[in-house]
């Protein structure tokens, strides 16, 4: 995929694209009525120093895995009452069921040089929670968690990043 003038917009890894655009894709979809949908790949390959084929999982395996705990709970959309100063689209669902109440928000820009961080509001109806299980848990998929990220902070820091990245902060491979 190709965006508008030289920003990339496939890219693995957390904040970057991949991971957020997919999940505002197909619920944007299944809000227009989309029922099921063929999902994009899970892995990134690359070979090691004896050329052998390996892979590490991408946004979207960890995007799925937290979608599969969310599945089969009464899923709502929540709009944001915020708005973004830089442009981000932002999107909140939820899963409710049973003792469990899962709220996944995320947050899409298609410069991902972009890296002011703002606040993101929105409300969840009082009926929708589940009030009596008082423990929150939380998992994060940001610049700061994400692997691709700290592989290549790594890459930079052994002077092994090529040259083309290294003056692209904002793209990893």
């Amino acid at each position: 995929m190709g965006g508008g003038g030289t920003k990339r917009f496939y890219e693995p890894g957390a904040r970057r694209v991949r991971a957020a655009l997919t999940f505002h894709i197909m619920f944007r979809l299944k809000e227009y009525g989309l029922d099921r949908l063929w999902h994009w790949g899970f892995t990134d390959s690359f070979r090691n120093e004896k050329g052998t084929l390996k892979y590490l999982f991408n946004g979207t395996a960890w995007l799925m895995s937290i979608l599969e705990y969310m599945s089969g709970g009464q899923a709502y959309l929540f709009e944001p009452k915020s708005q973004s100063s830089i442009d981000t689209k932002y999107m909140v669902i939820g899963s409710f069921k049973d003792q469990q109440t899962i709220l996944l928000a995320s947050a899409y820009n298609r410069d991902a040089s972009k890296e002011t961080k703002e606040t993101l509001i929105f409300s969840v109806p009082v009926n929708l929670m589940n009030l009596e299980n008082k423990s929150v848990r939380y998992v994060t998929l940001n610049r700061e968690t994400d692997f691709y990220q700290h592989i290549r902070n790594d890459l930079v820091k052994a002077n092994m990043l090529k040259q083309e990245f290294v003056e692209h902060p904002e793209r990893i491979v």
